[in-house]
């Protein structure tokens, strides 16, 4: 892969991909810096999810027992995936409260190159940039009645703490 070149031509034109992932990564970090505002410099989630998830995955991780307490199997995760990628990374000894918030922030520009993919063949490049800004700001907003992956959740937070509702 070579350099990206912005002098010659438009780089809308030319990576529309790469103007959404910057789009993306500065709208998080706006978000989250309001969140740290809100609560003192203290991350947190606004759901319950990741904290479950992380319970587990430790539980996991530490005994070797599927649930939030390390002498009961509880099925309690709503992503068995996640947790068990989550059990992975706190054995290999990442234990943080923010490592699911980063690896959805990688799940989220995965999406984004997935999109510029998919829209590659069917829309010019300023086209494609506006349905995957689209994307960016529509998709936190998607209500699951059934709590859904993670992943919603993580990008969820910064959202609710800010004040904005998903209905």
């Amino acid at each position: 892969m070579g350099a990206i070149d912005v002098t010659n031509g438009d780089v809308v034109e030319r990576h529309p991909a790469l103007v959404a992932a910057g789009f993306y990564l500065a709208l998080v970090a706006v978000l989250l810096g309001t969140s740290l505002a809100k609560t003192g410099g203290i991350f947190v989630y606004a759901q319950d999810d990741p904290y479950i998830h992380l319970t587990m995955a430790r539980t996991l991780a530490d005994v070797g027992v599927w649930g939030i307490r390390p002498d009961a199997f509880a099925s309690a995760s709503s992503s068995p995936l996640w947790t068990l990628l989550l059990a992975a990374f706190a054995a290999a000894g990442i234990r943080v409260v923010w490592w699911p918030f980063v690896l959805n922030v990688v799940a989220g520009l995965g999406v984004v190159w997935i999109g510029d993919r998919v829209l590659q063949t069917s829309l010019a490049p300023r086209s494609r940039l506006a349905a995957l800004a689209a994307i960016i700001v529509v998709a936190p907003f998607r209500r699951s009645r059934s709590s859904g992956w993670s992943i919603r959740c993580s990008w969820r937070s910064p959202w609710r703490s800010c004040g904005a509702s998903s209905g």
